[in-house]
């Protein structure tokens, strides 16, 4: 004789959502972000390098220096990237309106977020690396004390008989014991004074003969430079190891002063043709950048002489 059949209901149990991984959780806001300008980009027309070389060269690194030290970049990219969504609708709800922003510009646009975001990671991986900042450090400081040598040699050779010529090489040369700005500076106001040398010897006799015997040529001076800028660089990187700040590097400050700059741009044109139509979305800047986007349009146009000190303006510019 069979069992009577159970009445009882099966009921089965819900399978659990799975957990979304820790890893997208810890996904940094730059490298959200710059997924969000890559989707864009994507769907654009690449530039050409005569297109991205027009775009920047309206724009010097003096320039952008001077815009840059004043906003933390993690600010800017956030507001870029929202900027960045309502550009790419209203440039094609508003075509007619807003002709005076091509795609082209946009797309440069995108590109410099893209490299904002992606130096802004390279600052945070840097951030970790004592031990290799600090070798990093005493490297680039070697090159440039190497490079204030032979520029000092170069310009005493060029400068012999002309006491004022040589008092200035003395100046420049001048620098505090174990002082890498000082450094900086130094090595900075010699590759000036070569640069001021190869331009002489362009209508002078003298000077051009005196520079080809010392075999002076626009790669020393570039050379020089270079490993001037590459030490302030790692001065930089080492601090944020050593202090624990997120202030931004100078390379950080350039692209962070460009991206400001063309948001100034596009600004001004969505604001006339805001005049003229006034569906056309009106772009405004947030908190973490109002003051620079507005006072800049007409300070940036003057950037100071020089760049400022480590110490100063950028040690002032940390991210959140």
């Amino acid at each position: 004789m069979s069992k009577p059949k159970s009445t009882k209901k099966v009921v089965k149990k819900a399978a659990k959502k799975p957990r979304l991984a820790a890893t997208a959780l810890r996904t940094p806001p730059s490298a959200r972000s710059s997924s969000a300008i890559d989707l864009l980009l994507s769907r654009s027309k690449p530039l050409s390098d005569d297109e991205r070389g027009a775009f920047r060269s309206q724009f010097s690194d003096a320039r952008c220096d001077a815009m840059g030290v004043r906003t933390k970049s993690a600010n800017v990219l956030a507001e870029a990237k929202s900027w960045a969504v309502t550009i790419d609708k209203a440039l094609d709800q508003y075509p007619r309106d807003l002709r005076r922003y091509g795609r082209t510009r946009f797309v440069w646009l995108l590109e410099c977020v893209r490299d904002l975001a992606r130096e802004i990671d390279a600052q945070r991986n840097a951030g970790g690396a004592g031990s290799a900042q600090a070798s990093d450090l005493a490297a680039r400081r070697s090159d440039a004390l190497g490079a204030r040598k032979d520029l000092t040699s170069t310009l005493e050779g060029l400068t012999e008989g002309d006491d004022a010529a040589t008092e200035g090489v003395a100046t420049a040369t001048a620098i505090a014991r174990d002082d890498d700005e000082s450094l900086v500076r130094s090595v900075r106001a010699l590759a000036a004074l070569a640069s001021d040398w190869l331009a002489r010897a362009q209508h002078h006799v003298a000077a051009r003969v005196l520079v080809a015997s010392l075999g002076l040529d626009e790669a020393d001076v570039n050379a020089a430079t270079a490993k001037a800028s590459a030490l302030e660089e790692a001065m930089v990187a080492r601090a944020l190891g050593e202090k624990g700040s997120t202030f931004d590097r100078p390379s950080v400050n350039r692209i962070e002063g460009r991206v400001l700059l063309e948001m100034q741009r596009v600004m001004r044109v969505f604001e006339e043709a805001k005049k003229l139509n006034k569906l056309v979305p009106r772009l405004v800047p947030g908190s973490g950048v109002r003051s620079v986007m507005l006072r800049g349009r007409s300070s940036a146009a003057t950037p100071p002489a020089t760049a400022p000190a480590l110490d100063g303006k950028i040690a002032e510019n940390t991210s959140p």
